[in-house]
């Protein structure tokens, strides 16, 4: 048994997957407790009762995957299931449940949105590996699926391995897989290990995989923070797939192109004289990874020239516009009016002060109101500038 219930339980405990389980309303369940969800007969497991054929999850995988590669391993999966829950506990071994099942289960409609399934000893060049055999998840739900078995496999094993079905066909399924750390390894395509056609091996080493990069996946699907430094992460890592750079994201016509370079090299290896050579298979492989890499880089350089020179141009405008201004308002306007304000704004402050002496002095009993001197006060100049004139031209008239 792969997914066992001293592991399920350690998994459950963590806070990030109780989170996880708790917003999205799942339940998820391993080949003991799968018993509570599923109906049984004494014949076994009523089999349409594990993954319903109707169900959206069921559609959701036979769109990818052959149908009759699905059902196949399901029924694998019955089988065991039915062993497991007729034989005594004394008489039958958990470590003979080869192929072992996870079950995530929608708590308010109780429908099925995915499934994991893994099979002991698949590659004989890895006998004692578990290899993930088949995942199928609704939208949105495969990480977990994918966490689980990584969780489950570092405390078991040195490796986890799986073939990629519809390889470069199935972007989707490439870029979660690249995304926990699995990456492309054609020395595995061959008849010892993943020898079936229109699939991809891929491998991860789990001593690289920690577990708090695995709480980090699963928080990346509800902060976006967190998605952004998952991102940079995977980008910066000179091993992960150049396919699913977020370069191509603005640019499928570019992925396109590369997708079908690869996509024609895997129809190359499925010819008798490739599946005999898995050095020569990795080798081609490798090259052209490695030219899209130099691709993408360029690719990448040229977009921080556009967006450096659209950033250097942004400054020379805001110049123009500013000698624009100046042109217009030059210092000696806007010193003038600048002047002219202040004093504006001297003289209103000036009447106030006036105006509030004068309200502040006392009454006195004179011919004048106060007011009528305060008014003429101003006009003393001016009245001696006319008597200065007078006497001028009495002067010059004498």
């Amino acid at each position: 048994m792969f997914f066992t219930t001293p592991i399920m339980k350690k998994l459950k405990a963590r806070n990030t997957v109780q989170q996880y389980l708790r917003r999205n309303n799942l339940r998820i369940d391993n080949i003991t407790s799968i018993r509570e969800i599923v109906k049984e007969t004494r014949g076994g497991m009523v089999f349409n009762t594990l993954v319903p054929e109707d169900s959206k999850v069921m559609k959701n995988c036979t769109s990818q995957v052959d149908g009759r590669y699905i059902d196949g391993n399901l029924r694998k999966v019955k089988k065991r299931f039915d062993k497991y829950f007729r034989e005594e506990n004394e008489r039958f071994d958990p470590q003979d449940f080869y192929d072992d099942i996870l079950l995530l289960t929608d708590t308010r409609t109780q429908e099925r949105v995915g499934f994991a399934i893994t099979e002991y000893g698949e590659c004989n060049d890895m006998p004692e590996t578990h290899a993930l055999k088949l995942i199928c998840a609704i939208k949105g739900y495969g990480e977990l699926l994918l966490c689980s078995y990584l969780f489950a496999a570092k405390q078991q094993q040195d490796y986890g391995i799986l073939e990629l079905a519809g390889h470069f066909n199935n972007m989707r399924g490439l870029c979660s897989y690249n995304k926990v750390g699995f990456r492309e390894d054609m020395l595995m395509k061959n008849y010892n290990c993943f020898g079936e056609m229109g699939t991809l091996p891929m491998k991860v080493l789990l001593s690289k995989i920690g577990y708090d990069y695995l709480d980090l996946v699963l928080e990346s699907t509800s902060d976006i923070k967190k998605k952004n430094f998952l991102t940079d992460l995977i980008e910066k890592d000179s091993t992960s797939e150049p396919l699913c750079n977020k370069y191509f994201v603005r640019n499928p016509d570019d992925q396109g192109k590369l997708r079908e370079e690869r996509l024609l090299l895997q129809k190359k290896f499925n010819t008798k004289y490739y599946r005999k050579r898995p050095e020569l298979m990795k080798k081609q492989s490798d090259k052209i990874k490695k030219d899209q890499e130099t691709f993408l880089k360029q690719a990448l350089g040229r977009t921080m020239k556009t967006r450096s020179q659209s950033r250097e141009s942004q400054p020379k405008t805001n110049r123009i516009t500013l000698k624009r201004k100046r042109v217009i308002y030059s210092p000696s306007n806007s010193q003038s009016k600048s002047k002219s304000k202040s004093k504006s704004r001297s003289r209103t402050q000036s009447n106030r002060s006036k105006a509030q002496k004068i309200s502040k002095a006392p009454r006195t009993s004179s011919t004048y109101s106060s007011t009528v001197r305060n008014f003429m006060k101003p006009l003393k100049p001016i009245k001696k500038w006319v008597k200065n004139t007078k006497r001028r031209k009495m002067a010059y008239l004498l």
